[in-house]
Formats: C-alpha cells, sequence, structure tokens
C-alpha cells in the first residue's frame, strides 16, 4: 500500500481535491485507483489520507 497524506491538520480539501484528480486520470492508466479516503486521528490532530495499492518501485503518477 502507499499512502497521500496532507500532515496540515484539517486540510481535507486538498486530499479531496487529490483524490478527484486521481478519479479524472484513472481511465487514462497515467495513475493508480486509490482505494480509500480515510481520516488519521493523531492526538488531536486529524489528518487526511488517501490509500493506493503499493507497486515497489513504480511512482505513483506515470509520464
Amino acid at each position: 500500500m502507499k499512502f497521500y497524506r496532507s500532515m496540515d491538520g484539517g486540510h481535507a480539501d486538498q486530499v479531496g481535491h487529490v483524490a478527484a484528480t486521481f478519479d479524472r486520470l484513472a481511465p487514462t492508466g497515467a495513475v493508480p485507483v486509490y482505494h480509500h479516503m480515510g481520516v488519521w486521528q493523531r492526538g488531536r490532530r486529524s489528518i487526511p489520507f488517501l490509500v493506493f495499492d503499493f507497486v515497489e518501485g513504480r511512482p505513483l503518477v506515470r509520464t
């Protein structure tokens, strides 16, 4: 699995924008499809994230 996260707690809109971009690009085969979007609770901080399939040695975005 590969994670994308926003360490600026509370910026779920940023992760949502990334998710929408990946949804839009998925049919091109240039990006992997993400499994789910969630929020990691760390103390009082909420850190939004996306979970992708992880393929060793391959980047998230292929050119």
